[in-house]
């Protein structure tokens, strides 16, 4: 549970929507104690997205490392979504994406 009262929480996250995400044209949600970020392109696109996610993951750790947080990488997930045809086009590309030294 965080010290900070909600609008004071409120404050001193905002910046990572307000900045971050919209500086990397990715849609957010941002929770409590939890960051979920989004990017939607067609199967063509699929190495600009996770260039795209993997600079917006870079400057989020340079965000928490800031403010003396960490980024739990070990909880941090990629969901690829698609219908089964669009999917199977992707499905040999590498869709990792690292974080620190792990790898999602």
């Amino acid at each position: 549970m965080s010290v900070l009262r909600p609008v004071q929480f409120i404050s001193y996250t905002e910046d990572v929507a307000n900045t971050i995400f919209q500086r990397h044209g990715v849609g957010y949600k941002v929770f409590a104690d939890d960051e979920q970020f989004h990017k939607s392109v067609a199967p063509s696109d699929v190495n600009v997205a996770l260039d795209t996610l993997r600079d917006c993951v870079i400057d989020v750790r340079q965000w928490c490392e800031s403010r003396r947080l960490q980024l739990n990488s070990i909880e941090s997930e990629i969901i690829w979504l698609g219908i089964r045809h669009a999917s199977s086009k992707i499905a040999s590309a590498d869709l990792t994406l690292e974080i620190g030294d792990d790898v999602v």
